[in-house]
């Protein structure tokens, strides 16, 4: 059976099987990056033909850039807002941070207690949530961010570094 041939279906209830050459892997792709890229290139213009300037219509029929809608839309339809959660815990974190420190210049210091572990946790899900963001591209800007204000927000690492630079 050749490319693009249809299968043999017999007399199901299943429509035609058409298996289009651009659904073929090749072989020798997966070994040279670049002619995956190149075949890319060649399959995207042969669906748009350019115009006389050499530019490529978009996708709303204008002259423009040859961009690849595939390629453009990819990074806007990733998500932003985990990155976005995990800054807005680091920013708790420090509010409860100075809270909890105001409250123990007031001599509060079971509320303050309790807050501190407020920031704690706040600061563990801004660091935990900066990761996420960083590793999986979904804000990294701010997943930086809360990272760096969830470890200087957080009461325990602070105390521990303090301890450290401070001596016994």
């Amino acid at each position: 059976m050749g490319l693009g041939e249809q299968a043999p279906t017999g007399t199901g209830a299943f429509p035609p099987l058409v298996i289009p050459s651009a659904a073929v892997p090749d072989p020798l792709a997966a070994a040279d990056p670049l002619a995956a890229r190149d075949a890319a290139s060649a399959a995207d213009e042969a669906v748009r033909s350019p115009d006389e300037d050499g530019r490529a219509p978009d996708a709303d029929g204008a002259a423009g850039p040859h961009v690849t809608p595939a390629v453009a839309t990819a990074a806007s339809e990733r998500p932003r807002w985990p990155g976005r959660a995990a800054l807005v815990c680091a920013v708790i974190a420090v509010a409860a941070l100075v809270a909890a420190l105001a409250l123990v210049a007031g001599r509060e210091f079971g509320g303050a207690t309790l807050v501190a572990w407020a920031a704690i946790a706040a600061s563990v899900a801004a660091i935990l949530g900066g990761l996420l963001a960083i590793l999986g591209r979904w804000g990294r800007g701010p997943g930086i961010a809360a990272l760096v204000l969830g470890v200087l927000a957080n009461p325990y690492l602070l105390l521990k570094l303090f301890e450290l630079v401070g001596g016994p």
